[in-house]
């Protein structure tokens, strides 16, 4: 039982730092380079509950099959994804994002697995779901994506 559990609380961490590196992944010029070579605005990645961009809100990570007015952690049974990612965007165009999956260890801190001992695929996951909003004071872009 300790295991099982141990498991699934790993399970919630990756999740959870999954929507933490959402914003993480940024391309810069070489010309906004600084002298360490790191872009001189980088963001450096927390292992916290935290948006990097402040256009970005509520963020939500929840199980895709879940009722209304149900509260459950977000944790996936081996094989069987079914979380729901989802966030705003306020901004009134749309943006290309993507997704990264990190593996960590009980206490968040990184672990020194690469992506292929956790995962099957390549972890990087484009979020191509999004809705625009309608007759809103702020505008604003839905984005969304399923594991």
């Amino acid at each position: 039982m300790l295991l099982w559990q141990s498991q699934h609380i790993l399970r919630m961490r990756i999740v959870l730092l999954l929507f933490l590196n959402l914003l993480f992944i940024c391309c810069v010029p070489a010309s906004q380079l600084g002298t360490t070579g790191l872009p001189e605005n980088s963001k450096v990645l927390e292992y916290e509950d935290k948006s990097y961009e402040a256009p970005i809100k509520t963020v939500r990570l929840y199980s895709s099959d879940i009722r209304a007015g149900e509260f459950r952690p977000a944790v996936t049974r081996n094989g069987q994804w079914n979380l729901l990612l989802e966030f705003d965007d306020l901004k009134s165009e749309r943006d290309t994002y993507y997704l990264r999956i990190l593996h960590c260890h009980q206490d968040w801190t990184a672990s020194n697995l690469r992506d292929l001992d956790y995962m099957t695929q390549f972890n990087e996951f484009p979020i191509n779901n999004f809705d625009f909003s309608i007759d809103t004071q702020i505008p604003y872009v839905h984005y969304y994506i399923t594991l």
